[in-house]
């Protein structure tokens, strides 16, 4: 009979980031088949209420900081930069020599702030800030636009505007929803939560298999499939962060 994988012992070794992204991924899966789990909904709500724990406990460690938006912003945001960089040292090759000798002075900007890419996210911050001024500065306008960077530039203050408001929000909501506890306590209770979910899935495919017509499609199929289809994914996850520990012994 078709059931869910086991997952105890891959929630077991999973990380403190990788345990709470395997939920996230079952929560949003879940939640949009919430209409087929109605005669089980009760054990549902009890995983949502353990997995919020979860994510308030994660989120209070400042490394949780950089989750999914964060992270997105900070990518879009060094996109922007790089294309800066890129087209700066593209133009001080150029054929025209007025481009060559604006590229040449705004690069003294650039190579001043090159640990952009390697500074932590508030360093990063402010330096793209600090280069921000100075490109817009009468001192070097006039090279931006000859060199046709004025609007990236503008794009740039954008995204970094959009990362330390995204930054700044989620720090604000670590601190307003700080709660006492650790990740080592408040997963085991996650787990068992959502391994008496899984039990109960089980119980109405096989109920619904048992009672159902032959050629009947089961109702319980697709969220044993999407439930088995992310157990899965978070295993090759874990297998190949197990082959990358080997092959560095």
């Amino acid at each position: 009979m078709k059931h869910v994988k086991n997952h105890s012992t891959l929630a077991h070794n999973l990380r403190n980031a990788e345990h709470f992204d395997f939920y996230s991924h079952i929560r949003d899966t879940i939640n949009e088949q919430t209409e087929d789990i109605e005669l089980i909904s009760p054990l549902w709500k009890v995983f949502l209420r353990m997995f919020e724990k979860e994510n308030i406990v994660f989120k209070q460690n400042p490394v949780a900081v950089e989750t999914k938006y964060v992270y997105e912003a900070k990518r879009e945001r060094y996109d922007v930069y790089m294309m800066i960089r890129k087209r700066v040292e593209s133009a001080s090759y150029s054929f025209i020599s007025e481009e060559r000798e604006a590229a040449e002075k705004l690069m003294n900007v650039t190579e001043n702030h090159k640990e952009i890419a390697t500074a932590g996210m508030n360093t990063a911050s402010a330096l793209i800030h600090s280069m921000i001024r100075k490109l817009k500065n009468h001192q070097y306008s006039t090279e931006a636009k000859i060199v046709g960077i004025s609007g990236m530039v503008d794009k740039l203050k954008e995204m970094n505007d959009k990362f330390r408001n995204i930054y700044k929000e989620r720090s604000i909501n670590m601190e307003a929803n700080s709660l006492k506890g650790t990740m080592e306590e408040v997963r085991p209770m996650v787990d068992k939560a959502f391994k008496s979910f899984t039990e109960g899935v089980d119980t109405l495919y096989g109920v619904s298999r048992l009672s159902g017509r032959p050629n009947e499609p089961n109702p319980y199929a697709k969220i044993v499939k999407d439930l088995n289809a992310t157990i899965d994914q978070f295993a090759r996850v874990y297998a190949r962060r197990q082959a990358s520990a080997k092959g560095d012994e």
